[in-house]
């Protein structure tokens, strides 16, 4: 057992597999992502991006869990994380100041080799100012009066992630919500409910159109 809560399984390939297996929620998304119809935000490269960096996450999600014990999957699960806000950061950019698709994926190559060099020397404190950035950069959509959109969408993802980080804190090792025995999993619903508000994430982008000059 670590301080993901669930106990570890003996002779099976899995060693959490209620928290490895959740990560398909994360997958279900990035799918979602792909089928999702083209709009002026949602262009073929935005959905392929959005679909890779989550899949990506999905992945690590999964062999962290499948092999807890494994430092340089932890760290590479992080880097995950990381990579995705950098292209949720850029996707925002791109809304705020109509960059095109070509600029978009080098801002996302130089950001990602530019985090990459900086994840190793920060860690985590990297994963928070990039949370910071993605905090202002939605507030800047939010409060754009030349973007029509419905922002209960990113409102209600929000909420979402907030939940998510308190049921995330709370279901660690020896925390209140922490059963390891227990089929339901709070490190397994902090998974689902960070699939949601990614989902929900994804309805704002649909639903954002520009204003005529």
């Amino acid at each position: 057992m670590d301080k993901f809560c669930e106990r570890k399984t003996i002779n099976n390939k899995i060693s959490q597999p209620v928290n490895a297996l959740s990560a398909i929620s994360l997958l279900i998304v990035a799918i979602l992502v792909i089928v999702t119809k083209n709009t002026i935000v949602l262009t073929p490269l935005f959905k392929k991006l959005f679909a890779i960096t989550l899949s990506f996450m999905a992945i690590t999600t999964f062999l962290a869990h499948k092999n807890p014990t494994n430092k340089f999957l932890g760290r590479l699960d992080i880097y995950s994380m990381i990579i995705f806000v950098n292209f949720i950061i850029l996707a925002n950019i791109t809304i705020i100041r109509k960059i095109s698709d070509k600029q978009l994926l080098l801002l996302f190559l130089a950001l990602t080799i530019l985090s990459t060099i900086l994840f190793k020397y920060l860690n985590l404190s990297i994963f928070i100012i990039l949370m910071l950035i993605l905090i202002v950069s939605f507030t800047s959509i939010i409060f754009s009066n030349k973007l029509i959109k419905k922002d209960i969408y990113i409102y209600t993802s929000g909420i979402v992630f907030l939940v998510a980080l308190i049921v995330w804190k709370y279901s660690k090792t020896g925390q209140k919500l922490c059963n390891p025995s227990s089929l339901i999993q709070g490190h397994a619903i902090w998974h689902i409910l960070c699939a949601i508000s990614i989902f929900l994430m994804l309805k704002f982008y649909q639903s954002i159109e520009f204003m005529s000059e």
